[in-house]
C-alpha cells in the first residue's frame, strides 16, 4: 500500500492517469474540486473520498478558490493465485 499526499493549487488540474496494477482512493483533506474517472465527473470536498478501480482513467480538478488537497492511498491488486491463505 502507498499513501501520497498531493496538492493542487486553484483552477488546475493533474494529467491524465491510468493505474492498471493498483486501485486508489481518493480521500480530500481540505478544498473542492472534481475527479473525472473514465469520463464520469465526481464533485469532492472536504472529507470525501472517491474510489478509483485499477485501469480507469481519471484526471482530478481544483474548481475552488483554495488549494485542494488530498490524499491518494494506492492499493496493490492480487490476482486470486496470489492472495494470501487465511488458514
Amino acid at each position: 500500500m502507498r499513501i501520497v499526499m498531493e496538492e493542487l493549487l486553484p483552477e488546475s488540474k493533474t494529467p491524465v492517469k491510468t493505474h492498471n496494477n493498483f486501485r486508489l482512493l481518493l480521500y480530500v483533506l481540505q478544498g473542492r474540486g472534481f475527479i473525472r474517472v473514465d469520463g464520469h465527473h465526481y464533485p469532492v470536498a472536504r472529507d470525501e473520498c472517491v474510489e478509483i478501480p485499477p485501469g480507469a482513467r481519471h484526471q482530478i480538478h481544483n474548481w475552488g478558490d483554495n488549494t485542494l488537497q488530498y490524499l491518494l492511498v494506492g492499493v496493490p491488486e492480487e490476482k486470486e493465485d496470489q492472495a494470501p491463505s487465511l488458514l
